[in-house]
């Protein structure tokens, strides 16, 4: 049998490899034909095999008697699967299933091979057993391999088959620990044919390990039967350096107690230690700088340096090597050689070439001045100078930096001049040569001609008058005090000059910017020309115009004081208190009266912003009472979700008994409205407006406020459309969280107090939320926060913090079990498929409402399987959530504390309710179906033994004064961090007297904490107006999908 012919192993290596079952399997497959093919290719087997009407392809690879085997069965659970074992058999005794007639027996050639292995393991014992093992190690310069391998120490017999005598190897008493390690090594590495004599490695794979790790083997020289020694000491390498113009050789060799070893004859061994090989000897290479040097080194044993690497070498390269392990020999005409590192002086030097401005360069380093650098691409500047070869390094950054001061100002290169004209050399003169740091040096610029600038620009001045509610501009410019003409400014600016020229021949520099955002003001706005400076504005404008153009306002001495008032609208001209309010301001609410009195003069609406619990109720009565004590006037109208109708009443009623109510709601409603004229307020609601517009709408208010004023965010909805139907000489609007998600929420408002100031939808839209994330919206933003200024008055808890106890918020996680986790996942899956199939096919648009619905499930099943009404996924019982739950109002209770739990989910309040009961705690209870809210609220706040408050977040998250509760439970987190906000603020009012703590639950890797992470983009969104972090909302996208559905 030829070798090619000869099997690669027998049956007994594939019965030993493989467990029983597996064995007995493949040995199946194989009697019956499943094996369809073998192909060989060298020391490769692959092969077809058929299992219940699957094709499989398993591969063998034998190497170094080691079996690597593949099968796109991708069975892990053993070594070899029952395909590999069909296949090993198929090879062995050939397609023909020649074991099948030996019904399955063992056949004469697989006991023929037992008995030759029983034979050659007690042969063994005939082997004398006293030899004493040794390493050889064969080490070929030439060729850089190595050849490891065994032999006997007593007559230098090299062992040829050392796998034969593993275990007497093993326990030879004359082989050390170390060396036994150094066997076992590498038969686990590399198998026995490691060791095998002539099988030679190269030295980069594993010499550096056998020289490391078994360093203390005595290894043996095969040629001279000497040992290989391995010192401590790294070799010295010397440089030595000659100079011979223009030429810097620098030629290398090691230095071993001062005897020189030539490159040559070394071999440097690269690994994770490194070492030099010479002459039987290792030597360690400690130094990195070393390594570095050693693979150039060993190639070119002496450098031939010319132009910049003579500089590079001896002035960035030698002085950074350590003399620890380097040795250095120069000639005298290395000291003629002078490399100089410095920062260089820039200088700029003008001068004028007909009608242009020109600008050349010069880099000074010390005393030698150069003005072609840039012409050049060498890194030093070459001068022979007093018999000294002087290399001046550049200094790049430095010269690329003014090369491209000039470019990027407009200045064209020409060789080592660079030159501009018109506007662009005016500029650069005005605006950049002043503001240029002190490394530059300029000159020239007093023998200019043409190009002279006056440092003093021409400055732009609003003349403003205020005619009722109208407001006239006029623009007018000045230098040093003396008048323009407007004409001739206007004059410049249209050829889109930024200069004009002065009687004196200097240029003086326009105010450009500023007329540009006039007229970018006034391009958002409605106005009038009446004279090309002169324009017309509605008043409203006038905080918009004090906070762009503040030190430019000239106003009339008689209207000083009105436009004073912008510079703090919390600190405006105090207004008399009316004398009848039963309570007392505090000194931010008077801040806020005052302000809404100058809304009222100005006939302005306005937006009441405070946080939640900061009295805009009160102060919104402080006002009505003053203007009602005026006389006879129209009736107020104020509009209020139906759940906090009786709270304005009672508020009312406490502070204002002077004001007459009128309840306009229920079914009597209509026969009260004819008597509207004998009441100063109508409380009714946002329902009840939807129905009765064509009623309401025909009479005129004095005042129609809308409290939670976020009811008509959505400027296409009907409650929306038929507020802003409504007529009153004054509009208030009422609210904490006047953006939620969208900016376009604060444009419905603003376009119920003051139709037109924002513009109409489209453009707003196109101006504050088409460009989102970019410098454009922020700049735009910017603007519009300046906008609105005048017109939203805002103060946060933070900022009147005295007068309130700290409140203490954080998450508490719930962590999944494996039961409830698996079924999470699986109803995660179901989901995402359905959902994202739709998305695919459709887009996202189409399917907002599967999108929603999936996400609500989601929430559901984390706040209770109950929840989830129709699903074919098995859910357990409980939910991780609710036990932390209960176990959590257990300590609370005990420590005599009480609570308010808020739930979206009137299910999961009815669950937390039924075990209430069967833990015999007191509780209350609201949500949107309870008639007497009032009794349910006073229930809990007067029983010292009610200690729970179950309260649905939609129908109790706004209007209520629940200061009883210390403890503030979110159930379930809501998308919006400002809806949560506000119902925490139920318990975190003024009154308070303690700490309020407020945790919510979230139900840790799913789609809670998902949520979670993306409420700060809507936090960042709502602030970007109301502070100097100007962000903006970032709408869910498909990736956001993606993360929430993972």
């Amino acid at each position: 049998m030829s070798s090619k012919d000869k099997p690669l192993f027998d049956e007994l290596d594939i019965e030993t490899k493989a467990s029983k079952p597996i064995y007995e399997a493949g040995k199946k497959l194989y009697l019956e034909g499943a094996v369809a093919n073998v192909d060989r290719e060298k020391s490769t087997l692959q092969g077809k095999v058929t299992e219940n009407a699957k094709v499989f392809y398993p591969e063998i690879i034998v190497k170094f008697d080691r079996f690597v085997t593949n099968c796109t069965c991708n069975y892990q659970d053993e070594p070899l699967c029952p395909h590999v074992v069909a296949l090993s058999m198929a090879h062995i005794y050939g397609l023909s299933q020649e074991i099948a007639a030996k019904d399955q027996g063992l056949d004469p050639t697989y006991i023929e091979q037992f008995l030759y292995r029983v034979r050659d393991m007690f042969s063994l014992d005939q082997v004398e057993t006293d030899f004493i093992p040794g390493f050889m190690l064969d080490i070929n310069p030439k060729t850089e391999m190595y050849s490891l391998f065994l032999y006997n120490k007593k007559d230098n017999s090299i062992i040829a088959q050392p796998e034969t005598l593993y275990h007497k190897i093993l326990n030879n008493p004359y082989l050390t620990k170390i060396e036994k390690n150094l066997i076992n090594y590498f038969v686990q590495k590399e198998y026995w044919a490691f060791f095998a004599p002539l099988n030679y490695t190269p030295i980069k794979k594993g010499l550096t390990e056998i020289l490391t790790l078994f360093s203390e083997v005595t290894y043996v020289n095969p040629k001279t039967m000497g040992k290989y020694l391995l010192v401590e000491a790294p070799l010295k390498l010397q440089f030595t350096n000659t100079f011979e113009e223009p030429v810097l050789n620098v030629s290398s060799q090691f230095i071993y107690h001062g005897n020189t070893i030539p490159f040559e004859e070394t071999i440097y061994i690269e690994g994770v230690k490194c070492f030099l090989y010479w002459n039987t000897t290792f030597f360690p290479v400690w130094d990195d700088v070393y390594k570095e040097f050693l693979p150039l080194l060993s190639r070119n044993p002496v450098l031939k340096l010319t132009g910049d690497q003579i500089p590079i070498f001896l002035g960035e390269v030698l002085p950074l090597i350590p003399l620890d392990h380097f040795e250095f020999v120069t000639d005298d005409n290395i000291r003629s050689i002078e490399v100089i590192n410095l920062k260089p002086e820039v200088e700029l030097k003008f001068s004028e070439k007909n009608d242009l401005l020109a600008i050349t360069l010069f880099f000074h380093y010390q005393e030698t001045s150069i003005k072609d650098s840039l012409l050049s691409t060498n890194k030093y500047y070459y001068i022979f100078n007093n018999k000294k070869h002087v290399y001046i390094k550049k200094d790049p950054f430095a010269e690329k930096q003014s090369e491209n001061l000039l470019i990027n100002n407009g200045f064209k290169q020409a060789e080592n001049t660079f030159i501009s004209q018109g506007k662009h050399a005016l500029e650069f003169l005005y605006a950049i040569v002043p503001s240029l740091p002190e490394a530059y040096h300029i000159s020239g610029i007093s023998e200019l001609k043409k190009y002279r600038i006056n440092p003093e620009p021409i400055k732009m001045v609003l003349n403003l008058k205020k005619e009722g509610n109208k407001l006239l501009i006029e623009m007018a410019f000045s230098h040093k005090d003396k008048a323009i003409s407007p004409k001739a400014i206007q004059t410049q600016l249209a050829k889109k000059d930024s200069f004009i020229i002065l009687p004196d021949k200097t240029f003086a520099r326009l105010p450009i910017e500023d007329v540009e955002k006039l007229n970018g003001i006034l391009g958002n706005i409605k106005y009038t020309r009446q004279t090309d400076c002169i324009f017309e504005v509605s008043s409203i404008y006038s905080g918009l115009l004090f906070n762009n153009f503040q030190e430019y306002i000239n106003p009339i001495d008689t209207e000083k004081d009105f436009f004073d008032n912008f510079s703090n609208l919390q600190h405006l001209t105090a207004e008399p208190q009316p004398g009848t309010l039963n309570a007392t301001l505090r000194h931010y609410q008077v801040e806020g009266y005052n302000w809404l009195r100058f809304l009222q003069k100005n006939s302005w609406g306005g937006i009441l912003a405070d946080d939640m619990g900061l009295g805009k109720t009160l102060q919104t009565l402080a006002l009505l009472l003053r203007a009602y004590a005026a006389g006879s006037l129209p009736p107020t109208l104020i509009i209020v979700p139906t759940s906090v109708i009786f709270n304005w009443e009672r508020e009312s009623s406490k502070f204002t008994p002077d004001l007459k109510i009128l309840k306009y709601y229920g079914q009597n409603r209509h026969e009260l409205l004819a008597q509207s004229s004998n009441y100063h307020l109508l409380f009714t609601s946002y329902g009840t407006v939807r129905r009765d517009i064509e009623i309401l709408k025909k009479y005129e208010f004095l005042y129609v406020i809308i409290d939670e004023a976020q009811n008509i965010k959505n400027p296409s909805s009907q409650t929306a459309s038929t507020i802003k139907q409504l007529r009153s000489r004054h509009k208030i609007a009422l609210t904490g969280t006047p953006i939620e998600n969208r900016l376009t929420e604060l444009w419905s408002i603003f376009d119920f107090i003051m139709p037109g100031f924002l513009g109409n939808k489209e453009q707003f839209e196109r101006t504050y939320e088409l460009f989102t994330g970019t410098e454009q919206q922020t700049q735009a933003i910017s603007e519009l926060k300046a906008k609105v200024y005048p017109f939203m008055l805002r103060r946060t808890k933070a900022e009147v913090s005295p007068e309130l106890p700290p409140k203490i918020e954080d998450h508490l996680y719930c962590q999944m079990n494996d039961q409830f986790e698996q079924a999470y996942k699986n109803y995660l899956t179901s989901l995402r498929r359905d959902i994202f199939s739709k998305i695919e096919k459709d887009g996202i648009n189409k399917h907002r409402i599967d999108i929603f619905t999936a996400m609500l499930r989601l929430r559901q099943l984390c706040c209770h399987p109950r929840l989830v009404k129709e699903s074919t996924v098995q859910f357990p019982d409980t939910s991780p959530k609710f036990e932390a739950f209960k176990s959590m109002v257990r300590e609370i209770i005990a420590e005599d504390h009480k609570i308010l739990v808020f739930s979206q989910f009137t299910e999961m309040l009815a669950l937390i309710e039924k075990w209430l009961i069967q833990e015999d705690i007191k509780f209350a209870y609201l949500d949107g179906a309870t008639r007497n809210r009032a009794k349910a609220i006073d229930s809990f706040t007067n029983d010292p033994e009610r200690k729970l408050f179950l309260i649905s977040l939609k129908a109790g998250g706004t209007g209520l004064n629940l200061t009883a509760a210390d403890y503030v439970i979110h159930y379930d987190p809501w998308w919006n961090p400002a809806v949560e906000a506000q119902a925490t603020d139920r318990a975190y009012r003024i009154g308070q007297k303690r700490s309020v703590f407020s945790y919510k639950f979230v139900t840790k890797n799913t789609i809670e904490e998902k949520i979670i992470s993306l409420q700060e983009q809507k936090m960042e969104l709502f602030q970007s107006l109301f502070s100097g972090e100007e962000n903006t909302l970032s709408v869910l996208q498909k990736e956001d999908l993606e993360y929430l559905f993972s």
